[in-house]
């Protein structure tokens, strides 16, 4: 899709706010056959900071207590990457409109804080449940409520809401099931480690709904599912001692028993050098793959974003390649953080 010319951001905020942004949900019509961009689609610092202080807000409010789990949630919401692709995936659809992505931007951090609670239910022994329990279902329903105000009663949208959560559930009942670390790590295993992200598809179906872009959804879905298999690999592999323990078999521990048989403990061949070079390798294909999706549907700002992903990648393997003590590789790769970089912006959860 041609961007055609570009106001900048200041000028567009400003005329925006003196106008008083009025305008209301539902009156967004063919915005992606006639709308000249008038926002950069990198979002800018502004929206993004709008929408993080309001869910901060937001959380706050919930979360009243200064207990270890209020904390966890209110620094989990530094993590701006989901916010940022909410705002880059309106460039397929021509939208430019700031309340709009602000609101998607919004709606998107309450649910990746949501994601946070659910994980820290299930991974933290120490964490206050009830309270996650209870902060993670507002910050749902308060996702709901920003959506229903601006796609109202679409069916098709709330038939997408319904899919991505059953989906993101699927995956991570499938994922944490017991499973043999010696059994292969199939191809819908790495389906699942990016459906485990699936709720990063309700920009997708927002911006599909107020457009009528439908024909968009399925390769800029695939595009996000192959990303975020990508970045969660990289997580996977950083915390791979700490899945173990919790009885979680992921891929770099799986490969290690299936590939490389040698006489050094498990800790000590997963952290080597083969190893995560390989892991790495599998994670950039799959950025990759969604980066070709994103290319062929004009989402030029979401080629850079990812491209900006897989550059920090490729540092991280150059370091690992040339690095022989497994002891203190993973230690000099956090230090070095450029996959620490990768896994910040997480598409998902």
């Amino acid at each position: 899709m041609p961007l055609g010319k570009r106001a900048s951001f200041e000028a567009f905020l400003a005329r925006d706010l003196s106008r008083g942004n009025t305008m209301k949900p539902r009156t967004i019509s063919s915005l992606a056959a006639n709308a000249e961009p008038r926002l950069p689609f990198d979002l800018g610092e502004i929206v993004v900071k709008h929408a993080f202080e309001r869910l901060l807000g937001t959380i706050s409010q919930l979360a009243a207590s200064p207990s270890q789990a209020a904390g966890r949630l209110l620094s989990c919401v530094s993590d701006r990457g989901p916010a940022r692709a909410a705002g880059l995936l309106a460039e397929s659809f021509g939208i430019t409109d700031r309340y709009v992505i602000e609101e998607a931007t919004f709606a998107t951090l309450c649910l990746d804080v949501f994601s946070h609670a659910i994980d820290d239910i299930a991974d933290d022994p120490n964490s206050d449940n009830i309270l996650l329990a209870h902060v993670g279902s507002l910050l749902l329903a308060k996702a709901a409520q920003t959506y229903a105000q601006l796609v109202a009663g679409n069916k098709r949208f709330w038939e997408c809401w319904e899919r991505y959560l059953k989906e993101a559930s699927e995956a991570e009942r499938f994922l944490r099931q017991d499973r043999d670390r010696f059994a292969p790590f199939e191809q819908t295993s790495f389906v699942m480690l990016g459906q485990k992200s699936a709720l990063i598809k309700m920009n997708v179906a927002l911006y599909a709904s107020l457009t009528d872009g439908w024909n968009l959804q399925e390769p800029l879905e695939g595009g996000l599912m192959a990303v975020a298999a990508g970045i969660q690999l990289i997580d996977d592999l950083i915390d791979w001692e700490e899945d173990l323990d919790s009885g979680i078999h992921t891929y770099p521990v799986v490969l290690t028993t299936q590939r490389y048989h040698t006489a050094k403990s498990l800790h000590d061949t997963t952290n080597s050098s083969p190893v995560v070079v390989e892991v790495l390798d599998v994670a950039k294909l799959k950025m990759e793959e969604g980066n070709r999706l994103f290319m062929a549907m004009g989402a030029f700002s979401m080629v850079r974003f990812v491209d900006s992903l897989i550059r920090r990648l490729e540092e991280a393997r150059t370091q690992v390649k040339w690095s022989s003590e497994p002891q203190t590789l993973m230690s000099e790769i956090r230090r070095g953080k450029q996959l620490s970089w990768i896994i910040g912006p997480r598409l998902g959860h």
